[in-house]
């Protein structure tokens, strides 16, 4: 009988590496994302700078200077404008939820059902007593939560100065990112390679000009909608929508509950009208006018994006849910250029008898 031996030690020494890996990104997990936003942004300014250098005829540090220099600018302009009445509506809305009895959410609701027949029938007679109680005993924690927000400001610098820093040196010197990305490449891989880095960066650069285009219009046409209808807070609700445009289809969903919420309190007349503009906002600009800007450069499912805001939100928090796009035209690229290319693509019969 013949003895066949085999060695696990290699398989063995690979586990333990990956697991050792894993533990060590764990740890350095906030610093690790940091970078991959840098790198991401700075992707998504490369056709900025690339402009300045084409058309101004500016050098590459002059260019990188320049932009980061205007987009600094613009921030701290927005910085200084915004922050003064924000801190105010802020507090002002967390006066309101704190002071407010959360029973009143229910005859609130109670009164818009009765007022509109149609919502009745859809929802039931549903009793919120139970949630005015549950957020009754929450509210005190609002003012906690606000205080540690606050006390955060310094990270907060700290990472965004990161963040600037890493913007800074990928745009200046992207040589040995590119040298080393294509170096992990195997050489009868290379073509496919670089077919795959170009589309990257393509699509990243533009999902990132129209994620800040469409993120600017969402806001000021959310500010300016509810200033019309007259809500409170207005500017803090269009931070709200803006920020919510950083996260496709989650984000929205979050921005418009909060007013929605505050309304239901003080003002329920109100919140049929701040839903109806929040959907046809986000009707117009991500349904209509965003297939347009991002054109064939993305090409991502809402269902794909879903499912890759709720996965790399869970496996790496708030940064994950906004860098879910750009990781999902990552991985898409890859798998097209490494994988698909290679096989023959389904004919449209052959999709037509499956979904019959």
């Amino acid at each position: 009988m013949k003895v066949v031996v085999v060695n696990l030690w290699p398989t063995v020494l690979l586990v333990a590496g990956l697991i050792v890996l894993w533990q060590f990104a764990a740890v350095v997990q906030v610093p690790l994302m940091m970078l991959a936003l840098g790198i991401t942004l700075a992707a998504a300014l490369l056709p900025i700078v690339r402009f300045c250098e084409k058309r101004l005829r500016l050098p590459r540090v002059v260019a990188v200077t320049v932009v980061l220099l205007v987009l600094l600018g613009v921030v701290g302009l927005v910085f200084v404008l915004l922050v003064p009445p924000l801190v105010v509506q802020v507090s002002d809305l967390i006066n309101n939820l704190t002071r407010s009895n959360f029973g009143q959410l229910n005859e609130a609701v109670r009164a818009l059902l009765q007022r509109y027949p149609l919502l009745q029938s859809l929802l039931g007679d549903a009793d919120l007593r139970s949630l005015g109680e549950s957020g009754l005993k929450l509210s005190p924690n609002l003012l906690n939560a606000a205080v540690n927000v606050f006390t955060s400001v310094a990270a907060i610098l700290g990472y965004a100065a990161f963040v600037v820093l890493v913007i800074a040196f990928a745009l200046v010197d992207p040589e040995p990112l590119v040298r080393g990305a294509l170096t992990a490449v195997p050489q009868q891989h290379r073509e496919a390679g670089q077919r795959a880095f170009d589309r990257i960066v393509t699509g990243i650069g533009v999902w990132g000009l129209a994620t800040l285009g469409l993120g600017v219009l969402m806001g000021s046409l959310t500010w300016l909608g509810l200033e019309i209808l007259q809500v409170p807070n207005a500017l803090l609700y269009g931070l709200l929508a803006f920020l919510g445009e950083l996260v496709p289809n989650v984000g929205f969903v979050v921005a418009t509950g909060i007013p929605v919420v505050a309304l239901l309190i003080t003002e329920p007349d109100k919140v049929l009208w701040v839903i109806a503009l929040a959907v046809v906002l986000n009707t117009v600009l991500n349904s209509l006018l965003a297939p347009l800007i991002l054109g064939g450069s993305v090409q991502l499912s809402p269902l794909s994006i879903i499912a890759g805001i709720l996965l790399f939100a869970a496996a790496l928090g708030l940064t994950g849910a906004f860098l879910a796009v750009p990781l999902l035209v990552i991985i898409k690229v890859l798998w097209e250029e490494f994988y698909l290319r290679r096989l023959e693509a389904p004919s449209d019969r052959e999709v037509a008898e499956v979904l019959e």
